[in-house]
């Protein structure tokens, strides 16, 4: 009986010895722990884990009286939306704005000039992804993305057309047409309307300003005086149903139009405006049952163009080619449901 003993007691001891060289809390088999040090994690960090989001520069030179820059990066916005990326607002000297946003250690550039003639060199060799786009036709360096206007000399053309085709216009469309001047661009298209029997003229005024933007606050504000009595002595004449829209060369005949049809509560025609401004967003915003349509630059589009071209520079494709876009249609809708004609934009050009 001792001896059991003795022997049971043996191998309990060669038990508890062995027991010492198990693998305990991510030690080295058989590497004792040094009691109160704290021992490495099997897990990695989250900050580890997880890669810096990457920032995209938004530069701006400041746009102009005309048309500002925020239409553009609405639709930049667009074209970002569910990409990981922060944005950043660089305005100013593109210039000194490319030289801020590099320090910052910026990932891409979108870029927005309304320069007539830009120097494009300064965004040449940046070593990030670049698409910018510029209100006038110019030229840009290779390794940068350019998307451009080049529609200035067609949007009285593109205005009628749209016009005519705004439904439910049947040819002829019967228009108050309300032009810069005698012999103005917009002038010209609607008579040749007229001589195709695209057009009903039912009157037209011709504004005795040369300048489609007036030189002075007092001469503006005459010039739409004038134009305001106009079409106010139009609208008393014909009743609802007897016009079908109003032709408006630029944006402050538009303005006096809007006003005159707001002021009676009328909505039975839309007003059709050549160019697109800040006070033509404006007003479609305030108005968009009777501004309802415009020809000129879509901005909102470029911003978007821009947003994807540097989201696919970014993933190691080649800068996409230079595009120039024309003008084309933009309805009040498209801003009420927040599109800007994007889709429509795409359909003609990608």
């Amino acid at each position: 009986m001792k001896k059991i003993v003795i022997s049971m007691l043996f191998c309990a001891m060669l038990l508890m010895q062995s027991c010492s060289l198990i693998y305990r809390g991510g030690s080295t088999l058989g590497e004792p722990q040094t009691p109160g040090e704290p021992q490495p994690s099997a897990q990695v960090s989250e900050a580890a884990q997880t890669p810096a989001v990457p920032v995209i520069a938004l530069l701006s030179d400041g746009g102009n009286e005309a048309y500002g820059d925020e239409l553009f990066f609405e639709g930049a916005a667009l074209g970002l939306a569910g990409e990981n990326a922060e944005t950043r607002r660089y305005e100013g000297s593109i210039a000194d704005a490319v030289q801020t946003a590099l320090a910052d250690g910026v990932s891409a550039m979108i870029v927005f000039i309304s320069e007539k003639s830009p120097d494009l060199s300064v965004l040449e060799d940046t070593g990030v992804p670049v698409c910018v786009y510029t209100a006038f036709a110019c030229e840009a360096p290779e390794s940068v993305s350019h998307i451009y206007y080049n529609g200035e000399k067609d949007v009285e053309k593109k205005l009628l057309e749209e016009t005519l085709a705004f439904p439910p216009h049947e040819a002829p469309v019967r228009l108050l047409s309300m032009f810069a001047g005698e012999g103005s661009e917009g002038f010209l298209e609607c008579a040749l309307g007229e001589t195709q029997g695209k057009v009903f003229d039912k009157g037209s005024y011709m504004s005795p300003f040369e300048e489609t933007t007036p030189s002075t606050p007092s001469e503006a504000g005459e010039r739409y005086v004038m134009a305001l009595a106009w079409i106010e002595d139009r609208l008393d004449r014909y009743v609802e149903g007897m016009i079908d829209a109003v032709y408006a060369e630029d944006c402050e005949l538009a303005k006096a139009a809007v006003d005159a049809l707001d002021a009676r509560g009328r909505s039975d025609m839309e007003v059709a405006v050549a160019g697109m401004t800040d006070e033509t967003l404006a007003m479609m915003k305030q108005s968009p049952d009777i501004l309802a349509l415009a020809a000129g630059e879509n901005r909102a589009y470029g911003g978007y163009y821009a947003a994807r071209s540097v989201r696919s520079m970014m993933n190691g494709e080649k800068a996409p080619e230079s595009i120039g876009v024309g003008a084309e249609k933009f309805l009040s809708e498209w801003i009420e449901d927040g599109t800007y004609g994007i889709a429509y934009m795409r359909s003609l050009y990608e």
